[in-house]
């Protein structure tokens, strides 16, 4: 087995950055497949994150480190597992979200994030415009209007006609 330890400074500088090219990769693509799970294009997804798309483009391809407020924020606001995201393992939906889909039998995983996900982003902006603090149990109001929303269709366009209302009726 190499000793490491004892290599000259520049061959642990080579598989050091070797190694953390590779997993800055791994990550990159577990954030690609995430944002393409919940259906958003780098444009709205970096908004979204408060980032530009051309960061949001080296996460993606592993060329940059991504931050951690901003890997934070993607498992906060998308209910992303966080060991999933970071280490690849487990399920790449949080818990909160799988409790409710075993609850719902829902038919797709896909369909359940795809929606919360555009509620909860769309919530979230409409409280932002409005110069207003989201409340403490945004995360749960959101859950329990999705499947809300689950229970009534799953048809895309008439989801797509509930979120809107569920966005109109949201502060009056």
């Amino acid at each position: 087995m190499l000793d490491l330890y004892k290599m000259n400074s520049s061959i642990k500088f080579q598989i050091k950055n070797g190694l953390i090219r590779e997993e800055n990769w791994m990550l990159g693509r577990r954030i690609r497949f995430a944002r393409k799970q919940i259906r958003k294009t780098q444009e709205e997804f970096a908004k979204i994150l408060n980032i530009s798309k051309s960061t949001l483009q080296n996460y993606e391809s592993g060329k940059q480190n991504a931050a951690t407020n901003t890997l934070q924020q993607i498992i906060k606001d998308f209910n992303i597992n966080s060991n999933w995201l970071l280490m690849n393992k487990g399920e790449m939906i949080g818990k909160e979200i799988n409790e409710n889909i075993e609850e719902k039998n829902f038919s797709t995983n896909d369909l359940l994030l795809e929606t919360f996900a555009e509620l909860y982003s769309k919530t979230l902006e409409k409280y932002k415009n409005l110069n207003l603090e989201p409340p403490k149990d945004i995360k749960e109001k959101t859950i329990n209007k999705t499947k809300n929303i689950l229970n009534i269709t799953q048809d895309k366009e008439n989801i797509n006609k509930m979120i809107e209302i569920t966005l109109e009726n949201e502060l009056n």
